[in-house]
């Protein structure tokens, strides 16, 4: 009987830590809310700059699934995901095939062609990390994408785009951002930037809140609108 116990003792020890992980546990009843603080200005140096700020809500219940090539897809949002855990990759159901979303496996400074927002880019990978979320250290994954198109008049205009996905182990996509920069000359630039992240989180078993409105609906919650002096 020693022995058997000695023995599993010895297999759970050596459980691969992937295997214990899930960045994206989402599952039919799993409910979100998500904030989005965008914020989007016209700059000209020595005149004057416009632009405007809003906070918005919107949340989602995951009900739909879809089956494609022996693997379950579950609805989140706009788009609909199968998080293979063994394997440790996530895929995205689109244009009736399956496309490689995320992969947790990768190297840190590696680069993965991803699908996870629908637009297919070269991502870099963090690698896992530890960082504080929801009041823990939690493990983390990361996926960013950068671009810097350049003009042919002594450089101008430049586009420069910035786009990063943070996945939390038993919590899922945490955070995202999408930056974009439009500079037509060394003192005009036009900016638009999206911070969105997840403020609350029901999986049933788990169940994280940052920030709980007191009321919500699929639609738009709050909107503020002011200009950026």
């Amino acid at each position: 009987m020693n022995y058997f116990r000695l023995l599993l003792f010895v297999l759970i020890l050596n459980i691969p830590a992937y295997l214990c992980q899930n960045f994206f546990p989402n599952k039919p009843g799993a409910q979100y809310i998500r904030q989005d603080e965008v914020n989007h200005w016209n700059h000209v140096w020595g005149g004057n700059s416009t632009g405007y700020s809003t906070l918005e809500y919107d949340s989602t219940t995951t009900m739909d699934s879809i089956i494609f090539g022996g693997r379950t897809y579950y609805s989140y949002f706009d788009n609909s995901y199968c998080y293979d855990r063994q394997n440790q990759k996530l895929y995205i159901y689109m244009y009736m095939d399956s496309l490689l979303a995320v992969d947790f496996n990768a190297p840190a400074d590696s680069y993965k062609k991803l699908y996870f927002d629908r637009n297919v880019r070269w991502y870099k990978n963090s690698g896992i990390y530890i960082d504080s979320i929801f009041g823990a250290q939690r493990t983390c994954f990361k996926i960013t994408f950068d671009s810097t198109k350049y003009g042919t008049y002594y450089g101008y205009p430049q586009k420069r785009w910035h786009y990063e996905y943070i996945f939390v182990d038993s919590i899922g996509l945490y955070k995202s951002i999408d930056n974009y920069r439009e500079e037509e000359s060394p003192d005009k630039f036009y900016y638009h930037n999206k911070l969105r992240k997840n403020v609350f989180v029901d999986i049933g078993n788990v169940k994280f809140a940052e920030l709980y409105p007191p009321s919500f609906t699929d639609a738009v919650l709050i909107s503020d609108s002011k200009l950026l002096l």
